[in-house]
């Protein structure tokens, strides 16, 4: 994981201003390099533990070379790859072999809509000088955290609350409505914290703040759709899905673990990495949504 963090104001940032704080707060996410970039009007920082591209080009906050535009990621995008090939048959050159430039890439190209095409566990911020714009998204299950404070005059963006009251500009009140919900539900609701004037990005959403307004928009949405299937058909759907699903994940992870789940939560997967292999088991109960799958799943490697 990593940490992001960021402020930004319609008035021009006072000359001392810094994220210093927030960014030794997120230290933990970010263990292996650190880094912030300053505009007039926002600052952006990031912790990074290395993952995808261990080089420096990997730096972060990234600035793309050709708009300006700057990043600031935590996550995988699964499906990097294949979007890194489609942009570059339609012209856009890359400095890295990062998923966060693909991002950034993906942005110039797609817009706000570039979250449509990821694959993958994300909350990102990007910011634009020229249009004095900030575009933040998070992923559609809500892995990754993200959390939004207004100020008087701008917006804190972090992916912890600590690293946001760090900044000195938020205080850590509590909120009474969130208290009750967790009492009675016993969480949180995901579009609540438990302080005042603290919120997540709820799931599945991205925004865009300018000139002192943020604007939120859900852009994806579980759905149900009819479906009927014989069990075993049902078992080779879901053995389709777990192979692919391992294939996307693949690479972006430089090893594969073995994964436990205890019997009685059913079925359990067991992800064993074996050079050239990757081989996957669905052990069944009879609790299990899909019986009497216990076949082995083979992929290729890395």
């Amino acid at each position: 994981m990593c940490g992001i963090i960021g402020l930004v104001k319609e008035a021009t940032l006072p000359e001392g201003e810094d994220l210093a704080s927030s960014i030794a707060a997120l230290s933990k996410r970010g263990p292996d390099d650190s880094g912030t970039v300053r505009f007039s009007h926002a600052i952006l920082g990031h912790t990074r533990l290395s993952i995808v591209d261990l080089t420096d080009a990997g730096h972060q906050p990234m600035k793309d070379s050709g708009s300006g535009r700057v990043i600031v990621f935590n996550g995988e995008i699964y499906n990097y790859p294949e979007l890194r090939e489609e942009l570059a048959r339609l012209g856009h050159l890359f400095d890295s072999r990062s998923d966060t430039e693909v991002i950034l890439k993906a942005y110039a190209q797609w817009g706000e809509k570039c979250t449509d095409r990821l694959d993958g566990q994300f909350a990102f911020a990007i910011w634009e000088d020229e249009a004095q714009k900030l575009f933040l998204a998070r992923d559609r299950f809500g892995e990754k955290p993200l959390y939004v404070a207004q100020t008087n005059d701008g917006l804190l963006f972090a992916s912890e609350i600590k690293a946001l009251v760090a900044t000195g500009l938020v205080k850590p009140e509590i909120d009474p409505v969130s208290v009750d919900n967790y009492l009675a539900l016993s969480y949180v609701p995901p579009w609540r914290s438990i302080y005042k004037h603290i919120t997540p990005l709820p799931p599945g959403h991205r925004a865009v703040w300018r000139s002192g307004t943020l604007m939120k928009e859900r852009y994806w949405q579980l759905t149900r759709e009819p479906s009927i299937l014989s069990r075993p058909e049902a078992a080779a759907k879901v053995r389709e899905l777990m192979e692919k699903s391992v294939k996307s994940k693949r690479a972006s992870a430089p090893a594969v673990e073995t994964i436990s789940t205890p019997k009685q939560i059913c079925p359990s997967v067991d992800v064993v990495e074996s050079q050239p292999w990757v081989m996957v088991h669905l052990n069944s109960c009879r609790r299990s949504i899909v019986p009497d799958v216990n076949a082995e799943v083979g992929t290729n490697a890395m």
